[in-house]
């Protein structure tokens, strides 16, 4: 018995995107590059073919790009310039974009149906890629939201200095005060004996 597959029972794979790190946060007149990773919620793996900023707001976007400059570097895997100049507001943006994915169809995943048993070679009758697709493009919107934060202070960077070096300069410290303890120690003990 045959069950028909309605069209409400076929969800079209939406498109997410990953990048490292999650929260993408940058400081007004910083640049930052992003990798990131595109994903079809289909669970197929893909590739990216063409990666595009909606710079003219096709997708009702209220997104300006005086505010946050993007830049593609690399389509696969995408790598993003951002750049924020000192004047841009702060607060959270996001960047639409349009891309488009080349994602295998259900039928590349199967084992054939007919095989040879002396030579292992597919029988072209039943040779999938010939009679159907076994490739499709997906074409989507996405967003990419990044954080405008303050500029740094001179307390923010002394933290993320001693955050970095701190413990490198307290060992160092605490062993010249131990040797100039010493020193100290070995100075009076000398002048005790005599």
């Amino acid at each position: 018995m045959l069950i028909p597959i309605r069209k409400q029972d076929i969800t079209e794979p939406s498109l997410q995107i990953m990048t490292s790190p999650n929260n993408i946060m940058i400081r007004q007149g910083d640049e930052l590059l992003i990798p990131a990773r595109i994903k079809s919620t289909s669970g197929f793996s893909n590739d990216v073919v063409n990666l595009i900023i909606d710079n003219n707001n096709e997708m009702g976007s209220d997104f300006n790009v005086n505010e946050v400059h993007l830049t593609i570097q690399e389509v696969q895997p995408p790598l993003f310039k951002i750049t924020v100049p000192k004047q841009t507001p702060l607060g959270i943006y996001s960047i639409p974009m349009i891309v488009t994915v080349r994602e295998p169809s259900v039928a590349t995943l199967t084992k054939p149906i007919a095989i040879n048993e002396k030579g292992g070679i597919v029988d072209p009758e039943f040779e999938l890629s010939k009679r159907f697709p076994t490739i499709g493009y997906i074409t989507r919107p996405l967003n990419l939201t990044i954080t405008v934060l303050p500029p740094t202070t001179i307390s923010d960077q002394f933290r993320e200095f001693w955050g970095v070096y701190g413990a490198f300069i307290g060992i160092f410290a605490g062993g010249f005060v131990g040797a100039f303890a010493k020193l100290v120690f070995d100075r009076r003990k000398k002048r005790a004996e005599e």
